[in-house]
């Protein structure tokens, strides 16, 4: 089986370029970073933002040396000439990401989708079978006692 390379470079260019004509992106998460919030397969939407509307809390598209990266945004620093920088940080992580200026910022994400597991659903889907055919089981077995 072969695998295809990615490359992230090419990934923000693409995200920059639909999320700048309004348009929304979707993609499969990577990693642990955002632990508990975003799972490693999560399928994550990321809608265009005004980098002005930016505030903390807000979990963002951004990359830093042409990677992308999906992290909370924990602080908005004034800078003195006005701008600001944006201080972000992975869920799972203890220490801060480098800050940011806003340009590196490429989106918001709108949405999360956990990632169905097809096993975990499989075994449901068994165990309720069972669990039905238990209780026609007892059903029966209790009508005959009363009968």
């Amino acid at each position: 089986m072969r695998t295809a390379r990615r490359d992230g470079a090419i990934f923000v260019d693409l995200c920059a370029q639909l999320l700048g004509e309004g348009r929304s992106v979707r993609f499969r998460a990577e990693g642990t970073s955002m632990l508990p919030t975003i799972l490693d397969g999560d399928l994550i939407t990321v809608g265009p933002v005004e980098r002005d509307s930016i505030r903390s809390g807000d979990i963002i598209l951004f990359h830093q040396h042409r990677r992308p990266i999906v992290h909370r945004v924990t602080e908005i620093r004034r800078t003195g000439d006005g701008g600001y920088l944006v201080v972000a940080r992975g869920d799972g992580k203890a220490a801060d990401d480098a800050p940011i200026e806003p340009r590196q910022i490429l989106g918001r994400i709108v949405a999360i989708e956990r990632r169905a597991d097809s096993r975990l659903m499989r075994v449901r889907r068994a165990a309720s079978v069972r669990l039905r055919r238990a209780v026609r089981s007892a059903s029966c077995r209790l009508r005959e006692k009363i009968s």
